[in-house]
């Protein structure tokens, strides 16, 4: 038989005593359509064949079809290793992928404590911290936050924004985007002080741990106190907090990956003689990793 997709008529059909033949319609529901869905089939007999029993000559069917949308967010970040105090861009891009317009948007942006909020702007819908209303979201559109923060030198640094609406969404993947800067640290020393006699033991620090090992070369001067006369060997250092210790005696020292804290003891000579207080410095030159300042200095 020949099927008429324009006026629905199946034509053209021979059926023997008993037979039957099969017609298979694939249909496509429309975005806009929500609720029920009623199909209804009826046959005839050929003219000059009569159909005893007309009951059976009729069948209907009911579906039940509901709005369904596919909504997905992107979030990127302008730096991915930025200097702590600095500003980054967070730019989140919310889209409906449809099929079906989508109603009750919102994109939830929470900043983590890496970071403060500096300002934000928005294209479209509201804006009540963390969650932004974008309300309404045709298929295909898309809407665009931005938001520009102040990294803080401590806190957590992934950042996470989630989409949600009122339709069925059968793709949950992609309703959240996440994006983890990595700040460069900023180095420090400590001002140690102890009796002659007595080693002062400095901390050279990073504010959070650093991915990459941080290499700096340990500089000391003299101030009021002399560098090799007041103070004596041998220095050592520990990256463990002062568990296990190792002999300095020139070169760089590495902070490896996921630690942040060296100690460094150095010796000093008790003369025997009433003076007022003694000082010298430790310099830490940072000669390869990425931190936020290039050196720092502490006084002994």
């Amino acid at each position: 038989g020949t099927y008429n997709p324009v006026t629905g008529a199946w034509t053209g059909v021979s059926l023997i005593s008993g037979g039957s033949v099969t017609l298979t319609i694939d249909g496509k529901v429309n975005a806009g359509i929500n609720g029920s869905l009623d199909n209804s089939v009826s046959i005839t007999s050929p003219i000059g064949i009569p159909d005893p029993d007309n009951l059976n000559n009729t069948a209907d069917v009911s579906t039940t079809t509901y709005k369904q949308t596919d909504l997905s967010v992107v979030k990127t970040v302008s730096n991915a290793n930025p200097v702590v105090g600095s500003t980054v861009t967070f730019t989140i891009v919310a889209k409906n992928n449809g099929p079906s317009n989508a109603t009750g948007v919102n994109v939830n942006e929470v900043l983590p404590s890496g970071y403060s909020l500096s300002s934000m702007s928005y294209t479209k819908g509201s804006w009540s911290d963390p969650i932004r209303n974008v309300r309404n979201l045709a298929s295909g559109a898309t809407e665009t936050l931005t938001v520009i923060a102040t990294v803080n030198g401590s806190g957590t640094y992934t950042n996470t924004a989630t989409m949600s609406g009122t339709q069925t969404d059968p793709v949950s993947w992609n309703n959240s985007s996440t994006c983890t800067p990595e700040p460069k640290p900023i180095i420090s020393i400590n001002n140690p002080t102890s009796n002659e006699g007595s080693p002062d033991v400095f901390t050279v620090g990073l504010s959070l741990p650093s991915s990459t090992p941080v290499i700096f070369t340990p500089i000391f001067t003299s101030v009021t106190a002399t560098v090799g006369a007041d103070t004596g060997t041998p220095i050592q250092y520990s990256i463990d907090g002062g568990s296990t210790w190792n002999t300095w005696i020139s070169g760089d020292i590495t902070i490896p990956v996921g630690v942040s804290t060296v100690k460094i003891s150095v010796p000093t000579v008790d003369d025997n003689i009433a003076e007022q207080t003694e000082t010298f410095t430790l310099t830490a030159n940072v000669t390869s990793g990425n931190t936020t300042n290039g050196s720092a200095i502490g006084t002994g």
